[in-house]
Order: C-alpha cells, then structure tokens, then sequence
C-alpha cells in the first residue's frame, strides 16, 4: 500500500475508532453456535469495524 493510500485512511478514521470492547455481539455468538458443526471454511464479515465479531470467529 502506498503511503500516501495508508496516510488517507489514517488521518479519515483517526478520530472515529469507538471503542465496543473485546466481547463479541450476541448476533455473531448465535450465528457461530448455528455453523460450529458445518463445514464453513471462511466468513466474510463486512463492516468489522474493530474487529471483536470478527476476532472471535477467527
């Protein structure tokens, strides 16, 4: 990525990182118990935000 890239979105989200803990959503906790015993092999987790939903798929 270059570093002009990289500074844009830097400085666009700077200020704008709310901080929802390290808990996952209960959403994700339901559709987890609904696919732990399938085959998924991958999930897309469109607007992760901070990731919590998608750090505790991983």
């Amino acid at each position: 990525m270059s570093d002009n890239i990289k500074n844009y979105w830097d400085d666009k989200w700077a200020n704008r990182f709310v901080d929802r803990g390290s808990v996952p959503s209960e959403t994700v906790k339901k559709v987890y118990n609904e696919i732990k015993n399938k085959n998924v092999s991958s999930i897309l987790d469109l607007g992760c935000g901070a990731g919590r939903d998608s750090y505790y798929l991983l």
